[in-house]
């Protein structure tokens, strides 16, 4: 309760605890029901429940967290500007965006060359190479994954390859970050859809980075189909 504003109850209202909280020389109306507002603060429990509907014609102003059970949903008909904090357990920044999600994107490769089944391909047989770019999403925060998609037409499970890339953003050099690795895909089976980790040869990523890759097969010893790149995020 707050001296100078207003509150409109049209259902029930029940004081449980210690009235003579209320400030002197103000009116107020007691009622009885099952929504309840609690001023026993020494207690544990809600200090507002209503079984309803609230709606504010002004403005609801809350120095804690306001919480929402179970398949809670917030509306908001005016503005949102830095009065939210938390969503269930997601930030919400001044935008009106989430933080902490997790997104996913997929980039196919640039220059296909071939048909894989009703797939369209990039083909590498053995001892090739090939490259293909893609950008980092605006939203972008924590990289969780980065894998090239690909069909093996035979099995190596130490199949050599050679990792390179070259990334920046704007008003940056093109090879502002510039990383290599050399290492092997275990490719077991063939004619399956493998994802192969790339990250380590992007360990710099930013948000808008225009990325390109380099990838050179050693002997497979057949012939593989590139498809294209997965990249999995947090905002």
């Amino acid at each position: 309760y707050l001296s100078g504003r207003a509150t409109t109850i049209s259902r029930s209202l029940q004081i449980v605890g210690n009235i003579t909280m209320k400030p002197v020389n103000e009116n107020f109306t007691l009622c009885e029901g099952n929504n309840y507002v609690d001023c026993e603060t020494d207690t544990t429990g809600a200090d507002l429940l209503v079984q309803d509907d609230i709606e504010a014609i002004g403005s609801i102003f809350s120095q804690e967290n306001i919480t929402a059970d179970d398949t809670g949903f917030f509306s908001f008909l005016g503005s949102l500007t830095n009065r939210i904090t938390k969503l269930w357990v997601q930030d919400i920044d001044v935008s009106g965006n989430l933080i902490g999600i997790t997104k996913e994107v997929f980039f196919p490769i640039d220059a296909t060359d071939a048909n894989f089944g009703d797939f369209r391909t990039k083909s590498l047989s053995s001892g090739n190479a090939l490259r293909t770019n893609f950008q980092v999403p605006s939203d972008f925060s924590t990289l969780v994954s980065l894998e090239i998609i690909l069909v093996p037409t035979g099995t190596n499970v130490v199949a050599p390859v050679d990792l390179y890339s070259d990334y920046g953003t704007i008003e940056e050099v093109y090879n502002q970050h510039s990383e290599s690795l050399s290492t092997t895909w275990n490719l077991d089976t063939a004619d399956n859809f493998y994802a192969m980790n790339i990250s380590g040869v992007f360990t710099n990523l930013n948000a808008g980075d225009f990325c390109g890759i380099q990838i050179d097969e050693g002997v497979f010893g057949f012939t593989t189909h590139y498809l294209g790149i997965k990249l999995r995020y947090k905002t």
